[in-house]
């Protein structure tokens, strides 16, 4: 007996089967979307076109910014008005391991762990949320990776999960049985969050990781199944916007700690050159220092994005606050998106066995045009208090939109 799911992007779908607890990886090209559960309706295609063509995409919506501007708009707002999800609820004992922030207006977390706390700050005041299972597209799972590693440290954080899992998701509740856990999803950033799947049974193979660190080698990230979503590090006193692009001075600027191997090789090339600022940690240059870090990314036309210790960073979501065109120098990164957004059009992606030709690559490239989409891009990559429309709270849900389509056949495949 075997079960199997269908998550349709676009034009490739993929099927997860799960035979003997076993989970196959099949990418299936074509086709139209799949009901979820054990309805029988099928999103036909003039459907799809006469939805398309009713709803219009907004002015700054083009292409080929954006890959399917009336697509998108069309799809989107079906979501805002039809998508539901259903959070669990809290058990005595792990309400205070939980994100419980209904209301609440800090403090929150800063630096890796805000990206978590906002989206479920956002997520608890939405009305994505149905209180009727039977409703709900996908499952939450609301487990806080910062509160499990300050209140148990670091090592208890994936055992912890496993727990979590095996003695009250599974144990107390039917819903992830019943679909070995493809229509449920839990979300962190910071790098710890994306080690808990790896000592947490079946948790990283079944259900949708949304995270930061979104590395497609690595064997706990699936693309397609799980989803990435930028890492932003709050700067409120930090005005978004820099100069315009004709008034930038700066080739391209860096900071950051000297630790991986790209970066190392970064600077090894680069370090002494007049037009691209590097820094290195705490411990700066003088025309990089302190308050300079973000004048540099309001003045420079690129800023880099150097794979760290993983491929994702907050210099993207910095770049992108300022204007400042994103430079991806990280051949493994599953960009944020990706779906919606064709990154070429708003920064360049060097292959870091290019980065010689670094200086030569970016003063090639069509910085006006990239630094106008970077600006109309910006409202993707940006919280707010309460959420608005195409900003980053909303693009996450959009792409959870997209892999709520799971089927349960009533017949054995194999």
């Amino acid at each position: 007996m075997s079960t199997s799911y269908w998550f349709p992007f676009g034009r490739a779908r993929r099927e997860v089967r799960v035979i003997n607890q076993v989970v196959l990886i099949l990418i299936i090209a074509g086709g139209a979307a799949l009901c979820r559960g054990q309805e029988k309706t099928a999103l036909k295609d003039e459907n799809l076109q006469n939805s398309s063509s009713s709803v219009q995409p907004p002015s700054w919506m083009t292409s080929p910014l954006f890959h399917s501007p009336k697509v998108f708009a069309a799809d989107y707002n079906e979501m805002r008005s039809k998508f539901k999800v259903y959070i669990y609820p809290f058990k005595k004992n792990v309400t205070n391991l939980m994100f419980d922030y209904a209301g609440a207006d800090g403090p929150f977390p800063g630096g890796n762990y805000a990206s978590e706390f906002f989206f479920f700050r956002n997520l608890y005041e939405s009305d994505y949320i149905t209180k009727d299972p039977e409703e709900a597209h996908l499952f939450v799972l609301p487990f806080s990776v910062f509160k499990i590693r300050m209140a148990l440290g670091p090592n208890a954080v994936a055992p912890y999960v496993k727990y979590y899992m095996e003695e009250v998701i599974r144990k107390e509740f039917p819903y992830w049985n019943r679909t070995g856990g493809a229509d449920h999803f839990y979300a962190t950033c910071h790098d710890l969050g994306s080690m808990v799947s790896e000592n947490a049974g079946d948790l990283g193979q079944h259900a949708i990781q949304v995270v930061c660190p979104s590395n497609i080698w690595l064997r706990t990230y699936v693309p397609h199944k799980d989803m990435s979503y930028p890492q932003i590090w709050p700067h409120p006193k930090a005005k978004p916007g820099g100069l315009a692009a004709e008034k930038r001075n700066i080739l391209a600027f860096w900071s950051g700690s000297q630790n991986s191997r790209v970066r190392a090789y970064v600077k090894s090339i680069w370090e002494e050159d007049e037009e691209i600022l590097l820094g290195g940690g705490k411990v700066l240059r003088e025309k990089v220092r302190g308050p300079d870090y973000f004048e540099n990314f309001r003045s420079a036309k690129f800023c880099l994005h150097i794979t760290g210790y993983q491929v994702h960073t907050a210099r993207i979501g910095d770049a992108v606050k300022f204007g400042c065109v994103p430079v991806i120098i990280s051949d493994q990164y599953d960009l944020p998106f990706n779906k919606i957004l064709n990154w070429k059009e708003l920064a360049v992606v060097v292959k870091e066995s290019t980065v010689p030709k670094l200086k030569q690559i970016l003063k090639a490239a069509d910085h006006p045009r990239l630094h106008k989409n970077v600006e109309t891009v910006r409202r993707h990559f940006t919280w707010n208090t309460k959420p608005q429309d195409y900003d980053l709270f909303n693009m996450m849900m959009y792409e959870l939109w997209l892999r709520r389509f799971t089927i349960r056949p009533s017949f054995a495949m194999y």
